[in-house]
């Protein structure tokens, strides 16, 4: 049977459900888009690997294995930790999981999985409550088949179109549990859209938005043309953020996207060979526009003035 948008995103709503009354609802995201990018990962190796399996055995199926876009080792995948979810220890488990996945990728993944403890007391309670809440989450995504022949698609889709956009769909939607708090890394899908037409990014071009978010800007302005034809640039000052950002750019299968972790402002990250400012075509934003403390570690230097709140000159 295969897998459809709707399948995802409620496989990924359990995984909130599940961690809800223990985490913030801001925080859903952190635990549960993780998982399920893992379960993605995993998946699809497999898939690859078992076509490998069809030509080549051996030392030359080994060899192929190298060529793949990502690799997943069997005691790292979503299967083995499923397969763990009763172990004490699962916390610790799934963190050195992620962490092995990322340095064993490291090129692409950097960045992406350690943003989070699974193995964290402080965050997921005592032992048993924090076990039973992780055990819980690999059981609401093990029924979900990513592998992408398994994917239902329509007209003129491919199977990252589908996860992608159920991954979009969730953050919307954690977004919403989070209330005030989700405007540091989402746009509402409409939003989106309608600044993508606006800016109108042509095939060659580079497109830049200097407080990316989890990144769905990027992609809705890149994707109204070819997203591979378009320079994808991105800086957010948050590292979970940052994480979202390249796991959405990963599912959906753009994988030459430049995400940088840091303040915009106060340090701009993309510059030319002399040490300038990289120019761009086309920047697309959503900004802080109600943070007052923009301003710190851009203009140490500046003369404040004014009462209560500072303005710099």
């Amino acid at each position: 049977m295969s897998t459809t948008k709707r399948d995802i995103e409620n496989a990924l709503m359990r995984g909130a459900d599940s961690l809800r009354d223990t985490i913030d609802a801001a925080n859903y995201k952190d635990y549960v888009l993780p998982i399920m990018f893992v379960k993605y990962l995993s998946d699809s190796y497999a898939e690859e690997v078992q076509k490998l399996e069809k030509e080549y055995q051996g030392t030359r199926l080994e060899r192929q294995k190298q060529y793949l876009p990502f690799t997943v080792a069997r005691d790292c995948s979503f299967q083995s930790l499923y397969e763990q979810r009763y172990a004490d220890n699962i916390g610790q488990l799934i963190n050195m999981a992620l962490r092995q996945i990322e340095t064993d990728n490291n090129q692409q993944l950097a960045g992406v999985l350690n943003t989070v403890d699974y193995n964290s007391e402080n965050a997921l309670g005592t032992r048993e409550h924090k076990n039973a809440i992780l055990r819980e989450l690999l059981e609401d995504f093990e029924p979900l088949d990513l592998r992408p022949s398994q994917i239902e698609v329509k007209d003129g889709q491919v199977p990252a179109d589908v996860i992608g956009d159920a991954y979009e769909y969730m953050i919307g939607q954690f977004a919403s549990m989070a209330g005030k708090k989700a405007g540091s890394f989402y746009t509402p899908a409409a939003v989106s859209e309608i600044m993508a037409r606006i800016v109108d990014v042509k095939p060659g071009e580079r497109v830049y938005d200097p407080t990316c978010g989890s990144g769905s800007l990027l992609i809705k302005a890149a994707k109204k043309q070819n997203a591979n034809a378009v320079s994808i640039f991105g800086q957010e000052v948050n590292g979970s953020s940052v994480a979202m950002a390249k796991m959405n750019m990963y599912i959906h299968e753009i994988r030459d996207a430049k995400i940088a972790w840091g303040d915009t402002l106060a340090n701009p990250v993309f510059k030319d060979e002399d040490g300038n400012l990289l120019l761009f075509d086309a920047i697309v934003a959503n900004m802080p526009f109600s943070k007052d403390k923009w301003a710190a570690g851009f203009n140490p230097g500046g003369e404040s003035t004014g009462k209560g709140k500072k303005e710099f000159k």
